[in-house]
């Protein structure tokens, strides 16, 4: 049985299934089964969704629970029905023991990584330890054979107290997307990179990649002096990098900002080699502050960038009274660059 893992969306299905899609065409393989962590940036009618804490038997004789939600300290012992507003996006203790008292499971789904998870690089500062209080209990309880993450936008890959957890980047982001083949009622787990591996082993050996070992892992990284080099970092700054690029170029106003998307055909997937990036810019930046820092994005991507400034009240108060623009922005997918839409409704309150 093959499964797909799939990192956070941010309402960007169309694109996660042109991911998918792919994925199986490069594996040579069909998906029985994708399975995903958490933040998809939609409302969809609850219910044909699964609900936290939720396991599930019959999934091709596997056992799958999950736990929505991120790790918040003030709100962890607070009963999950009493929480309001913000709060929601927390996962409480009564979630935690619901899922362990269900008994031994096969795959568990968790938004936040599990306590003990280490990240070479992370936003906090490399080397990074998650402290997820709870988490870890629960793997313990119900010993799972893999856990999937998102929350922290990086691929990453652990085995701590002897159950193997796997981070997952997000959408649109190289390790978004896991492959693993799976024999119901065994123990057995394999990972299922047998094409990328060779792929990767020949590009090793053509000078266009190097690697080195660390333990059981192997790393790979684009060989500077291969004179495909450039060639390739312009192809993936202008798809696959994008979203990095612009976090990097708005740093110098990223105080001012709330909230950063690209939408449009680019978030879409349906981007051409010459189409613009339609970038959507929420806070209390001027369009007079983006000029100097989207000219290096600009250079670097390639492509012509059109920012679209909001205050944050004038975004919240058109898209309550359905702007027909800021309607069809919503509806449809986007990828996050700078703060999120849970960041807007803290800030104002909508």
């Amino acid at each position: 049985m093959f499964i797909c893992a799939a990192g956070d969306i941010h309402g960007a299905m169309d694109r996660l299934y042109l991911d998918v899609f792919k994925f199986e065409a490069a594996l040579g393989i069909r998906f029985d089964y994708v399975l995903h962590v958490g933040d998809f940036g939609i409302w969809p009618d609850p219910s044909r969704i699964d609900k936290a804490t939720r396991h599930h038997d019959g999934a091709g004789g596997l056992r799958v629970g999950g736990v929505g939600g991120c790790y918040g300290p003030s709100d962890y012992l607070r009963r999950s029905d009493r929480l309001q507003g913000y709060a929601k996006r927390h996962y409480t203790a009564d979630e935690i023991e619901r899922l362990a008292d269900a008994g031994s499971v096969d795959i568990v789904l968790t938004h936040d990584a599990p306590t003990g998870v280490r990240f070479e690089g992370h936003r906090r500062g490399a080397g990074y330890i998650s402290d997820a209080a709870g988490l870890d209990a629960l793997l313990a309880r119900v010993r799972p054979r893999v856990c999937f993450f998102g929350h922290h936008h990086t691929r990453v890959d652990a085995e701590v107290s002897g159950v193997r957890r796997m981070g997952l980047n997000k959408v649109a982001m190289p390790g978004n997307l896991v492959a693993i083949e799976m024999e119901p009622g065994t123990r057995r787990m394999g990972v299922t990179p047998s094409s990328l591996q060779r792929e990767l082993r020949d590009l090793t050996m053509a000078g266009v990649l190097k690697s080195h070992r660390q333990g059981h892992m192997a790393y790979y990284q684009a060989n500077r002096e291969s004179p495909l080099f450039e060639d390739l970092r312009g192809l993936l700054l202008k798809t696959a990098g994008l979203v990095d690029v612009l976090a990097d170029a708005l740093k110098p106003v990223a105080a001012k900002i709330t909230w950063a998307f690209v939408y449009g055909s680019i978030a879409r997937g349906r981007e051409r080699s010459d189409s613009d990036m339609d970038l959507m810019i929420i806070g209390k930046v001027s369009p007079a502050d983006l000029p100097l820092p989207l000219r290096s994005a600009r250079e670097l991507l390639g492509r012509e960038i059109n920012p679209t400034v909001y205050a944050r009240d004038e975004f919240a108060k058109k898209l309550a009274v359905k702007d027909h623009f800021l309607a069809q922005v919503s509806a449809k997918p986007k990828l996050n660059v700078l703060g999120s839409e849970d960041e807007l409704a803290k800030a104002t309150g909508k």
